[in-house]
């Protein structure tokens, strides 16, 4: 029997660890052995032991495992799958085993880099999460979850740290990520004839500020919106109610609760987040940029009629359903690396 272990490690609101119980129970179905372990601080000997006493095919683990310099799979002579959930420059270091990239151009990125082993493994759903959009009582109108990226903040550091021209730069590239025509961080920096040696710290600049416009922007448009997360919101959303942050699992609780999910990432050109599909598997529409669910474009941020969102709503589970749960990302893993 094919055997694949997962290793977890600390992450904010442990999303990671529903992540990688998802994809075991998936690839459990497919006759694949899978054993789960934590990587926390204090724990990663426990797992090492095993990996070494009864040692899988495979090792898999949405967080960045990196020791001494040296990949968990050089340690462990034990194929390694990295499942990057951040965009693919900010793990060039990775790319020397087996990376799997959420976002289509970010593994086109790595693959003409010359990194052997890439494969397009976009976020899925739990099908077994399923709740019909008619079903239990809706409470909140829209939701949103996530950090407040405070652009004012962001901009002061600036000051401290580039001269303006280099500011212009960041500002004009945002713009650009930021608009209908919507290229990639990376596209829009190399396009401003950014060095490549300079790309890395670029792009996370314009990722956090980019990020953070977005959702300021789109949900300052939005009316009687819940936002659980940490940050400045209350200062950029005065008609917005805001709460403490939240575990994944309350997250999913919530969406089951909401009429309509907002799902901002504009750092996805060609790839999605697992909001998208979580909040479609709890029976509410998506508000996002993509053709799942209700649409908004870039720099306008302007918002649809939003009444018929019990409609949108199960198409967009059905679309999730047919395409996007963790059952068939275990057949596109086994696919290729069988």
């Amino acid at each position: 029997m094919f055997k694949i272990d997962f290793l977890i490690g600390d992450t904010p609101y442990n999303s990671t660890v529903h992540f990688s119980k998802a994809f075991a129970r998936a690839l459990e179905a497919h006759g694949v052995e899978c054993r789960l372990f934590s990587v926390a601080e204090g724990q990663f000997h426990h797992a090492l032991h095993a990996l070494l006493t009864d040692p899988p095919d495979f090792t898999c683990s949405f967080s960045d495992i990196v020791l001494g310099g040296r990949s968990l799979g050089e340690l462990t002579a034990i194929p390694h799958l990295s499942l990057l959930l951040d965009p693919a420059i900010y793990f060039l270091h990775q790319v020397s085993g087996w990376v799997s990239c959420v976002d289509e151009g970010d593994a086109e990125f790595l693959q003409a880099g010359g990194a052997p082993r890439v494969l397009f493994l976009p976020h899925a759903g739990d099908s077994h999460l399923k709740r019909a959009p008619g079903s239990g009582e809706r409470l909140y109108d829209t939701v949103f979850f996530g950090t407040c990226l405070d652009i004012d903040q962001i901009k002061s550091e600036w000051k401290d740290r580039f001269d303006t021209s280099t500011i212009d730069l960041l500002l004009a590239a945002s713009s650009c990520v930021l608009s209908k025509r919507s290229p990639s961080i990376l596209d829009a920096l190399l396009e401003l004839g950014v060095e490549e040696e300079k790309l890395p710290i670029f792009h996370l600049e314009v990722d956090r500020y980019t990020r953070g416009k977005d959702r300021i922007e789109l949900l300052s448009r939005c009316k009687k919106v819940h936002v659980w997360g940490e940050g400045a919101w209350a200062r950029y959303l005065p008609n917005a109610t805001v709460h403490p942050p939240i575990s994944f699992e309350k997250t999913l609780e919530i969406m089951s609760r909401a009429k309509v999910v907002v799902s901002s990432s504009p750092r996805f050109k060609r790839g999605w987040h697992e909001r998208i599909f979580y909040g479609a598997l709890a029976g509410a529409a998506v508000l996002s940029n993509t053709d799942i669910g209700f649409h908004y474009e870039y720099g306008e941020w302007e918002l649809p009629d939003m009444s018929a969102w019990r409609e949108v709503a199960e198409k967009a589970q059905a679309v999730t359903l047919t395409h996007h749960t963790w059952d068939h990302r275990a057949r596109t893993l086994l696919d290729f690396i069988l």
